[in-house]
């Protein structure tokens, strides 16, 4: 499914839940394609990236604060702007957060959140 573009929010926690910042998010999946760009998580592990257009995307972390760690997830942006939808996904890493760029549309932008924690390496 295509459409208007939206936005892909987030937090990445470490093993222990506590927030991770200067962790890199990017897209390693999506409906259409989509430039090779990370977003970098705040303080407070957050992250958003702007997306072209609806569909699943899959996003992985990864940071310097955890060796050996990725998170990884999914989560569905749809095509009308709607209520935030979120998803939490428990892998080997967590993700955090920055603010998207501007999307070029008059559409409104819909929202899909998603968690990424890292976990232990075992």
């Amino acid at each position: 499914m295509s459409g208007p573009g939206g936005v892909v929010r987030g937090q990445v926690l470490g093993p222990d839940g506590a927030p991770v910042g200067d962790a890199r998010v990017v897209i390693t999946g999506a409906p259409v394609p989509v430039p090779d760009i990370a977003a970098v998580t705040d303080g407070e592990g957050r992250f958003s990236i702007a997306v072209p257009a609806a569909g699943r995307y899959t996003v992985e972390a990864r940071a310097d604060a955890v060796p050996n760690g990725t998170a990884a997830g999914s989560v569905e942006v749809s095509a009308s702007p709607a209520p935030e939808s979120a998803a939490a996904f428990d892998a080997d890493a967590d993700v955090g957060s920055d603010e998207p760029a501007p999307l070029p549309s008059s559409t409104p932008a819909a929202s899909a959140s998603v968690v990424l924690t890292f976990r232990h390496p075992t």
